[in-house]
């Protein structure tokens, strides 16, 4: 989305809220590794559009940027929450016949400044109880 000005997958591209946005995706880097190696253009594009937000990693601030977006539904890979890089996440590598399977100790699950992240805005999330 970041490489092109006008690129209809940044989020304020968005005509209808009637989409889904992702930070990445099986087939892509995770956003850990992703965001390390962007640079030029798309690196500026990337701080203009997705502003750092003090405390948080910049992965962090991309999962937001999607969550913030009008988009219905915003979907983040688990490696993003748990702040993988490719050597310890990626899913897939495409045209090759290797898959990679994240096993990660617990302890992490719950320490990663993502996690943290997700859990502080689900306990904000006004969520009807079933009648019982």
């Amino acid at each position: 989305a970041f490489y092109d000005e006008d690129s209809e997958y940044l989020p304020r591209t968005y005509e209808t809220k009637n989409c889904v946005v992702y930070a990445s995706s099986h087939d892509s880097d995770c956003s850990v590794t992703w965001l390390k190696n962007l640079e030029g253009e798309a690196l500026a594009r990337f701080k203009r559009e997705c502003p750092r937000r003090k405390g948080q990693t910049r992965t962090c601030d991309l999962i937001e940027f999607g969550f913030n977006s009008i988009a219905n539904l915003a979907i983040v890979p688990m490696q993003d929450y748990l702040e993988l890089s490719n050597e310890e996440g990626r899913m897939n590598t495409p045209a090759t016949a290797s898959v990679t399977m994240v096993r990660m100790p617990p302890s992490r699950v719950h320490t990663t400044p993502a996690s943290r992240w997700v859990k502080r805005q689900a306990s904000t999330l006004d969520i009807p109880q079933k009648n019982r």
